[in-house]
């Protein structure tokens, strides 16, 4: 069966969601893998109950990322390579006299003894927000009213009747 202009439009309004999403990443100087980026995907709408669903999934620490939060625990030391990755994709540079693997070893000390978190950068809430008002009230008001007009046009063509 052919989508309806509404769960096509709202198809259309997940996408800019998706891409503002990764947009902001990038404005609020979040992306470091660019795996969460990569990782947001579009679940298309299907009817349920009567209406539309649809939305968006990505990694599990989007939602640490939104709202600020724990990304380790104290504890144990973490990995010394991906330390040194980290530091090598943020550009830090050890000072003078200092080694990379001694700049890993003190950051992943300063990790074990306090834990890390995730400073508080949205990029979910604004999204939506920025696309609602750019485009998708007036958008998905006309998906609607021609989806109503097309549903009276075959109601009267049902009952055989005619304009004259």
């Amino acid at each position: 069966m052919e989508p309806t202009n509404l769960e096509k439009t709202l198809n259309t309004y997940l996408d800019k969601v998706k891409e503002a999403m990764q947009n902001q990443l990038f404005e609020n100087n979040s992306v470091n893998t660019g795996a969460l980026g990569r990782s947001i995907k579009v679940i298309p709408t299907v009817e349920s109950n009567g209406g539309l669903e649809g939305g968006i999934e990505m990694l599990w620490y989007a939602n640490e990322l939104e709202n600020g939060g724990p990304a380790r625990k104290a504890g144990g030391f973490p990995p010394p390579q991906a330390m040194k990755n980290f530091i090598r994709r943020k550009g830090i540079v050890p000072r003078a006299g200092m080694s990379i693997d001694t700049l890993a070893f003190l950051i992943g000390r300063k990790i074990a003894r306090n834990g890390a978190t995730y400073p508080k950068k949205p990029f979910i809430q604004p999204s939506f927000e920025l696309v609602k008002t750019q485009w998708g009230d007036a958008a998905l008001t006309d998906a609607a009213g021609l989806d109503i007009t097309v549903a009276i046009d075959l109601a009267f063509m049902n009952t055989g009747a005619t304009l004259s």
